[in-house]
């Protein structure tokens, strides 16, 4: 067990529990998620990305803007 520095306050204390509510990084407009897919599929994102000269997140944000954008028209 790793020996951790003691929180000033329970808050801080509760805060740094597994099952404590997660924090939302934000990044300017954008806000930084995790995100766990199969190696498969992040394997064919990364050769699509790659064939269109952009980054993995880009990728990523693009495909999840022609989706909803499809489905907005439904």
């Amino acid at each position: 067990m790793a020996v951790t520095k003691r929180p000033k306050t329970i808050d801080q204390f509760i805060g740094a529990a597994p099952d404590a509510e997660k924090t939302i990084r934000q990044h300017g407009k954008q806000v930084a998620i995790s995100l766990a897919l199969p190696r498969e599929l992040l394997d064919k994102a990364d050769a699509q990305a790659k064939d269109l000269c952009i980054s993995r997140a880009a990728f990523i944000k693009l495909a999840i803007n022609r989706l909803l954008s499809e489905e907005a028209k439904r």
